[in-house]
């Protein structure tokens, strides 16, 4: 429930925590049923890296959910070691939502310029230029995009060069047209803006928005930071707490097992006096009974002769 309740302040997709063997403990979607519970992401670059001590970013598909999720990992160091990681997964489609242009498309590619966003759903998880066969190995063995096949959308020319011209080879597009890019290498993604040639203001317009939308994601990017911090802080007080009731827990039982020994070894030393008392006094008694006893024996030749002397 902490983990939901985290979850909703930040406004992320899902929450989750992971053991050190890559399965989820705990997670914000708890109550839904395709729950992260149970599920192991050992395989994710994210777990890999995160769980070797350093904080990690990542996109995919999401494996449970099915859904596109950019994801933040962070390690959980105890005692210098690494227990687990926290893992922030946000939805992208907030971010398509300001992406509507109504003469341009908007994207945003990985290193292999498969479209991992865009402002039209229909080219999401196609090659802006067809790949290779060593880069279609690659991004099957990464299982990034898990089983979803990877067409083309077959543009012709430079799609790094400053506006540079695209021929359309395939039919969901026609025309010539103009593209504009900006790499964000922090997020192994590249940002571009496809306009038709014949617009009159595509040149202004397209690094307008590009750097909209990079300031945009760095944006969102530095919230997250903020609050993955402020959670990391939080997360520390607990565990601090936690380990201060411990203490005192330890240090109250300690001080109840101290009483109860001294109690216990009072209660041994009375009893020794007691059984001490007891023995003298059985001492006393046996030495009267014999006191009696002789004195009976040496009365009674006295009382005899006593009695014979007066008759």
């Amino acid at each position: 429930r902490y983990l939901e309740s985290v979850n909703n302040v930040i406004e992320a997709a899902d929450t989750y925590l992971i053991d050190q063997w890559g399965t989820t403990i705990a997670a914000s979607n708890w109550r839904k049923k395709r729950s992260f519970i149970g599920r192991n992401f050992a395989f994710r670059p994210y777990f890999k890296q995160a769980i070797s001590g350093e904080s990690s970013q990542y996109y995919a598909l999401g494996s449970t959910s099915g859904q596109r999720g950019y994801y933040y990992s962070y390690p959980i160091i105890y005692a210098g070691g690494v227990l687990g990681i926290v893992v922030v997964k946000m939805d992208l489609s907030k971010i398509e939502d300001n992406w509507q242009q109504p003469d341009s498309v908007f994207v945003a590619s990985d290193p292999h310029n498969i479209v991992f966003m865009s402002s039209r759903q229909d080219w999401l998880f196609k090659s802006l230029q067809p790949l290779s066969d060593a880069d279609k190995k690659q991004v099957w063995t990464s299982r990034q995009y898990l089983d979803t096949p990877i067409t083309t959308l077959g543009f012709v020319g430079n799609l790094n060069a400053p506006n540079s011209e695209l021929k359309q080879g395939s039919p969901y597009n026609k025309g010539t047209l103009v593209v504009s890019s900006l790499p964000l290498p922090e997020l192994k993604l590249t940002i571009r803006v496809l306009s038709p040639k014949q617009s009159i203001v595509w040149v202004t317009m397209g690094y307008i928005v590009v750097l909209t939308l990079a300031f945009t994601v760095l944006f969102l990017i530095g919230q997250l930071i903020y609050h993955r911090q402020q959670r990391h802080l939080q997360l520390e007080r607990i565990q601090q707490e936690a380990n201060q009731k411990l203490e005192f827990q330890v240090m109250a039982r300690t001080a109840e097992l101290q009483a109860e020994i001294a109690q216990r070894t009072e209660t041994e030393q009375t009893l020794r006096l007691t059984q001490d008392e007891w023995i003298q006094a059985a001492k006393l008694a046996v030495l009267g009974q014999m006191s009696a006893s002789i004195s009976h024996e040496l009365n009674n030749p006295l009382a005899a002769i006593r009695s014979f002397a007066e008759n």
